[in-house]
C-alpha cells in the first residue's frame, strides 16, 4: 500500500510538519483504533494521516464537513485538504481549503498557508493583503514573518524602498528564526538597488557567516550586486598617481555623464568618501536625492562628454580599487 506522503511546507523558515509515519505497524494501529470508534474525530484524523492520499482526502472531507465536530478538528481537516491540493500544484483548490481552515480557527498558521497558496496561484494582491493583516494583528513572530513576505512581494515588484522598510520589521537576525536571515538578504538586495553603499557593506559582513542558514534563495533571486563574496585578502596595491577626473565646476554640456561611486543614508559618510576620493581623482561631488521619506547622498566622480569617455576613465583609474561604480547621466 502506498501511503500519502504530504510535503513539508516552509514559510519564512517556520516548518509546518504535515508528514506522517510510513511504518506499517503504526498504520495498522491507527486503523484498528479508528475501526473500533469510527465516530471519534481524533481517531479518524489519526488514521487519515497514515492512509493513502485518496482515502485520506475522503476522510479529511468528512471531518471538514462534520457539523458536530470541534472547530479545531474541522480547521485542521481543511488545512490538510489544502496541503494535498498544494502538493498536487492545484493552488486554487488549496486557497479555498486554507480559507475554510481560517474561517474555522483564528490560528495565524492557516492564514499564512492561505497567503502562500495565493502567491503560488499568482494572486499576489490577496497574498499581500493577508500578510498585511497578520502584520497588524499579531505582535509576535507571525507578524515578523508576515513582514518578511510583504517585503518579498514588494521586492519582486521593484518597490525597493517599501521592501526595505518591511524587512527592517522582521526582528533581530537569528539563525533560530530563519526568516530573519532571509530578511537580512532582502535588506542587502534593497540596499544594492537603492545604492546605499554604507548599508551594502554592513549587510554583506553580517550575512557572510549566515549563508548556510539562508532559505528560499530562489524566492529572493538576489542580484549580482547583492551576492555574498568572501573578503579580498590580497595586499592592497601601491597607490599610484592617477589622472584627475574632468572638472564639473564648469557648466556641463546638455548631455553629460558621471561615475556614481555609491549612495549613503548618512551625509557624513558621503562627505568622508568625497574627501578621500578628491585627493586622488580631483573632481568629486555629492548629490542629495530624496526617495520616499529618506534622503540619500550620491557620491560622483567627474563630468564626461560621452559614456565611452566615462567608461575609459573608470577602466584606467578605478580598475585596481575596490570601488563599485556605474555610469549615469549628470
Amino acid at each position: 500500500m502506498i501511503l500519502c506522503r504530504l510535503p513539508v511546507l516552509l514559510f519564512a523558515g517556520l516548518i509546518i510538519s504535515i508528514s506522517v509515519t510510513a511504518a506499517e505497524d503504526s498504520r495498522t494501529l491507527a486503523e484498528d483504533a479508528f475501526r473500533k470508534k469510527p465516530a471519534d474525530p481524533a481517531l479518524k484524523m489519526a488514521f487519515a494521516g497514515t492512509a493513502s492520499c485518496s482515502t485520506a482526502a475522503i476522510l479529511y472531507k468528512e471531518l471538514a464537513d462534520g457539523k458536530g465536530f470541534p472547530d479545531s478538528i474541522r480547521a485542521e481537516a481543511w488545512r490538510r485538504l489544502g496541503d494535498l491540493s498544494y502538493a498536487s500544484k492545484e493552488y486554487s483548490r488549496a486557497v479555498e481549503s486554507y480559507r475554510n481552515a481560517a474561517k474555522e480557527s483564528s490560528n495565524p498558521v492557516y492564514r499564512h498557508l492561505w497567503a502562500l497558496a495565493s502567491m503560488a496561484s499568482g494572486d499576489t494582491d490577496a497574498a499581500q493583503s493577508l500578510w498585511h493583516t497578520l502584520s497588524l494583528e499579531y505582535g509576535d513572530e507571525h507578524s515578523q514573518m508576515a513582514q518578511y513576505y510583504m517585503g518579498l512581494l514588494q521586492l519582486k515588484k521593484g518597490d525597493y524602498l517599501n521592501a526595505y522598510n518591511s524587512f527592517l520589521k522582521t526582528g533581530s537576525t537569528d539563525p533560530e528564526h530563519p526568516w530573519t536571515v532571509a530578511s537580512l538578504a532582502g535588506k542587502l538586495e534593497c540596499a544594492v538597488r537603492l545604492e546605499m553603499t554604507d548599508k551594502v557593506k554592513l549587510y554583506r559582513e553580517q550575512l557572510e557567516p549566515l549563508r548556510q542558514h539562508l532559505l528560499e534563495k530562489d524566492l529572493l533571486q538576489l542580484s549580482t550586486g547583492a551576492r555574498i563574496f568572501k573578503a579580498d585578502t590580497a595586499a592592497p596595491a601601491e597607490e599610484k598617481s592617477l589622472p584627475s577626473a574632468p572638472d564639473s565646476s564648469k557648466t556641463p554640456p546638455a548631455e553629460a555623464f558621471t561615475l556614481q561611486i555609491g549612495a549613503f543614508g548618512s551625509a557624513e559618510n558621503a562627505a568622508n568618501l568625497q574627501k578621500k576620493l578628491a585627493k586622488k581623482y580631483g573632481d568629486v561631488s555629492v548629490l542629495p536625492v530624496t526617495l520616499g521619506e529618506q534622503i540619500f547622498y550620491r557620491v560622483r566622480i567627474g563630468t564626461f562628454l560621452t559614456k565611452e569617455a566615462a567608461e575609459k576613465f573608470a577602466a584606467d583609474s578605478l580598475k585596481n580599487t575596490d570601488l563599485n561604480y556605474r555610469v549615469v547621466e549628470k
